[in-house]
């Protein structure tokens, strides 16, 4: 099983988190764009899903990695400890080393016409939208 926007799945107590974690797969690998360290308890909902009982439970896990503790070096200590448990099993690359492998960006440009009714109704959501705007109505509820 592979699960592409793994950050989809941090909250430990979404529907959505508890419904990818039912699924059975001998083999799990997520990928994500957002890097890692938004918060521990991302984190530990991402490899509660890859490797359940990896980590200590949730509750342990908060204990340990947040607790509030004004020590400087022992938060240090957590972090580095953290940090060698889960290493072995990121792969990291950074935007510069990727970038070699990409392919020239390809823009296209394509002019659609619209058919008449097509326009009608354009320009009718247009005059509703520029009016919504000028009478300062909310723009999310125009978004």
């Amino acid at each position: 099983m592979i699960l592409d926007e793994a950050q989809s799945i941090s909250n430990v107590f979404a529907k959505k988190t508890k419904a990818v974690k039912k699924i059975q797969a001998d083999h799990k690998f997520v990928l994500t764009g957002t890097p890692i360290q938004n918060s521990y308890m991302d984190l530990w909902s991402i490899f509660d899903f890859l490797m359940p009982g990896y980590l200590p439970s949730y509750h342990d896990f908060q204990k340990i990695y947040l607790a509030n503790t004004e020590d400087e070096e022992m938060q240090a200590k957590i972090k580095k400890d953290l940090s060698a448990k889960i290493a072995p099993f990121i792969l990291k690359r950074k935007k510069e080393d990727v970038l070699k492998d990409l392919p020239p960006k390809t823009e296209s440009i394509i002019t659609v016409g619209m058919a008449p009714r097509q326009r009608e109704l354009y320009d009718a959501s247009l005059q509703d939208a520029q009016r919504d705007l000028s009478q300062r109505i909310d723009k999310i509820t125009i978004l």
